[in-house]
């Protein structure tokens, strides 16, 4: 374990002359928990270097950069935010001499942001060891053009280096650097913990980038990144870490499929459940799910599973969507999951290209007929080089490429509708915000169309975020009592194991 843990205490003094920051969007993002930075914080600090998030705040940035110390600025950069970060870097590299290196989905998706004012480089695909190798050239004033997965902009030249191989044994990775958000997320151990047990997803949806992610690396020949787990064993060291060390009290498992190998599944519900013993959510597949796991699930201690619904209408579902399920396979499955007793969220998506509002009411529908306990809801964005996104092109719905949003303010799952038509665009917004709270009021369909003609967004807003607020606070997480006692429970067993060493 000690390899695996990162010396917290790693800075300036090591005699790294090179820091790294992260900034982070101040209102959304600095709350979130970046597993694939503090992966990458690890890995950086593992050889010493010192490593800050900050919030992305002109101001915050300029008090720490006043100093002069030679300076690595990254962003991870999902397309909702790549405006917001293209800008802020502007105002960064107006005053101050430091390197600014954009990864994530959209430089991944998007390379031809390195043409942007401002941006030094961009890291494509995996950036566990991209980032290392770049921050000890760049500390060493040594060429660092040629560092693979890297495109680096020399004046108007563009170095496109090649791809590394993919990191195939995940295990090798130190765990994530819990304490780089310490500052802006205090652990109160009521809070749920975020682990990742995998990396990709076998399925080609054509809203998702994990099929481009797929071909990326297909076509470089630079190794398999279809699915990779990490071993049972190297994942319940990490939980008992978290547990003892922070403590946490419920985890979300943010794989893409938990379920998706029986006999992993099995070995983890027997360790989990005797040496974890806390309740935990994941993600799963209808077309996945049988008796079997969902038995495991409840063993082991899941109390919540989402699994993307998306759409009622087969057509969207499988020929535009291409999730290849039936309707059948979604109430069956909800059915296995809550005869379980374990409670069910589903993602939605509505505003689906080639389809219509009447096809989104299919959507509530069917939500409402397997009864599920929260139906979340997002408004469909095609993004630039999925399926998804040719097809809105074709039927004339983008009227230019999406980039991202100046602000944070928009209600989660909110993105700018693809319909033309003011009438349509309103009563996509409106279903958007009442989504979850009309599944669960059960009001005809008919009522349900009047209600969402009705030019009260602001009031539909409030509902939207009471309801969405009430569910993750309040009935989806194990109760607060329940985690109370789990927090004294494990500041006790902690302490007794101080004791002990004592």
């Amino acid at each position: 374990m000690i390899e695996k843990l990162v010396n917290e205490n790693k800075n300036h003094s090591s005699g790294r002359s090179l820091r790294v920051l992260f900034p982070i969007e101040p209102l959304t993002g600095i709350h979130l928990q970046w597993l694939g930075l503090m992966i990458i914080s690890s890995v950086l600090k593992r050889e010493g270097f010192e490593v800050e998030i900050i919030k992305a705040d002109i101001n915050e940035v300029r008090k720490k950069l006043r100093d002069g110390r030679k300076t690595l600025i990254g962003y991870s950069v999902p397309t909702y935010l790549a405006k917001f970060y293209l800008q802020f870097n502007k105002l960064v590299k107006d005053e101050f001499h430091v390197f600014s290196i954009f990864g994530g989905p959209h430089p991944t998706y998007f390379p031809e942001m390195i043409a942007v004012e401002g941006v030094d480089a961009i890291c494509i695909g995996e950036g566990d060891y991209a980032l290392l190798d770049l921050a000890k050239k760049l500390e060493r004033d040594e060429p660092y053009f040629s560092v693979e997965n890297l495109w680096i902009k020399e004046d108007s030249i563009i170095h496109k280096n090649p791809l590394r191989p993919v990191v195939n044994n995940l295990d090798d990775l130190p765990f994530p650097d819990r304490n780089l958000f310490s500052l802006y997320q205090p652990r109160s151990g009521l809070s749920p913990t975020g682990v990742m047990t995998t990396r990709g997803c076998p399925y080609s949806c054509t809203y998702c980038f994990n099929k481009a992610f797929r071909q990326l690396y297909s076509d470089s020949g630079k190794g398999n990144s279809t699915i990779r787990r990490r071993s049972v064993d190297n994942v319940i060291e990490e939980l008992l870490e978290l547990k003892s060390r922070y403590p946490a009290t419920y985890f979300v498992f943010w794989d893409d499929i938990f379920v998706i190998y029986p006999d992993w599944l099995e070995d983890f519900t027997k360790k989990y459940k005797s040496k974890i013993g806390l309740p935990f959510n994941c993600n799963v597949r209808a077309n996945l799910v049988n008796s079997e796991n969902v038995k495991l699930l409840k063993e082991a201690g899941c109390f919540l599973v989402t699994m993307g619904l998306e759409a009622g209408n087969d057509y969207l579902r499988n020929t535009i969507l291409k999730r290849n399920m039936t309707k059948d396979h979604i109430i069956n499955a909800i059915e296995l999951i809550k005869e379980e007793g374990i409670k069910v969220q589903t993602f939605n998506l509505i505003g689906i290209p080639k389809g219509s509002i009447e096809t989104d009411f299919e959507t509530l529908e069917l939500n409402k007929r397997c009864k599920v306990d929260y139906a979340m809801c997002f408004i469909i964005q095609p993004y630039h080089r999925t399926e998804l996104y040719n097809i809105a092109k074709e039927e004339g719905l983008l009227n230019q490429h999406f980039e991202g949003f100046d602000t944070m303010k928009n209600p989660y799952g909110y993105h700018p509708p693809v319909v033309r038509d003011p009438k349509q665009k309103l009563m996509t917004e409106n279903l958007h915000r009442l989504f979850a709270f009309l599944v669960w009021l059960a009001l005809p369909s008919a009522l349900v169309k009047m209600i969402i003609k009705l030019p009260f967004a602001r009031l539909y807003l409030l509902i939207y975020k009471f309801w969405f607020s009430l569910y993750r606070y309040f009935i989806f997480p194990p109760t607060k009592f329940h985690r109370c006692m789990l927090l004294v429970k494990n500041k006790f067993y902690h302490l007794f194991k101080k004791r002990r060493k004592i």
